[in-house]
């Protein structure tokens, strides 16, 4: 877990632990919140009464947003969730003028004692567990969200729980934003380097002069096996014995992640369908490795010996 995770949890411990040393009490949100759904809304709705107030839907994309209108259902400090569809149970905050749609539901928090933004931080870990999968569309009901259960500490706690939480949401947005930018960055010069104009291209045969397959079937895998067992999976499985020593590329065959690329040197075995490229002529065997990597959806249409 991250060094600010960590010190957030403690925090919060700490907390509950100086003004709670006797427990917090519980109330189902029903207790404390009114609830409601949405209404019906077309895409011909949105289109023809286009404005500046948002409409929140069972998306989760663009902070849930389908579009906006020029009227709202709601001025204030709510909480809106997923009732249905695969993102069934995602809570959002709410602040400002808004509408919701059908699949969309809404907790106003009546109890003064009572954070909003606390509620959907707890909410927002429970509700996902009260989401009913069956029948193949995901649904949390208004009459389920009303019975979730919530510990309810003094509010003072609360606001320090919600001021310790915000800090460390931002914190993880800040290092989200740094991360897509490093990997975008990343992603440039990659590209510069491996489409220099000076670079000769050369095909898969020329470079490895051993093309092979494994010989073993996908069961012959044991439990913390002393080798790797590369089959069509992403991951290696373990074996006791092994087929290989070098240093290989090894490409899936078949399966759903066929073309799925692992390099390893040293001892190993792999699948009847895996194949292992070995026997590299002239080539840094990380940077082709690498380079295949890039090219991985070509490399699915070019993965049988016949197109090399």
């Amino acid at each position: 877990m991250p060094t600010a995770a960590v010190r957030s949890l403690d925090s919060i411990n700490r907390v509950v632990q100086a003004f709670c040393s006797e427990g917090v009490p519980y109330k189902s949100v029903s207790e404390i919140a009114k609830i409601c759904r949405g209404q019906v809304m077309s895409k011909d709705f949105l289109r023809d009464n286009a404005g500046e107030y948002p409409v929140y839907s069972s998306q989760t994309e663009n902070d849930g947003m389908l579009g906006k209108i020029t009227t709202y259902m709601f001025d204030g400090e709510y909480l809106t969730w997923t009732t249905d569809g695969a993102n069934a149970g995602t809570v959002f905050y709410r602040k400002g003028k808004f509408s919701v749609t059908n699949v969309c539901g809404v907790i106003d928090v009546t109890d003064e004692t009572i954070s909003t933004k606390y509620l959907f931080y707890v909410l927002n870990r429970e509700a996902p567990q009260y989401v009913n999968k069956g029948m193949g569309n995901p649904k949390l009901m208004s009459n389920v969200m009303a019975k979730i259960r919530i510990p309810l500490p003094p509010l003072a706690v609360q606001q320090e729980i919600v001021r310790i939480l915000d800090s460390f949401t931002e914190l993880t947005a800040e290092l989200t934003a740094e991360l897509t930018a490093r990997r975008k960055q990343y992603e440039h010069y990659r590209d510069e380097i491996l489409h220099a104009e000076s670079t000769q291209i050369k095909t898969i045969a020329d470079i490895c002069g051993q093309i092979t397959t494994g010989k073993l079937d996908a069961n012959a895998m044991v439990e913390n096996g002393q080798y790797p067992f590369f089959t069509c999976n992403a991951d290696p499985y373990r074996i006791d014995t092994y087929a290989f020593d070098t240093e290989a590329i090894l490409v899936s065959g078949n399966g759903s992640q066929i073309g799925h690329l692992n390099y390893y040197n040293g001892k190993f075995n792999a699948y009847q369908r895996t194949y292992v490229l070995s026997d590299f002529q002239n080539v840094d065997v990380q940077y082709f490795y690498l380079y295949l990597r890039q090219h991985r959806a070509e490399q699915r249409r070019a993965i049988w010996p016949k197109e090399w």
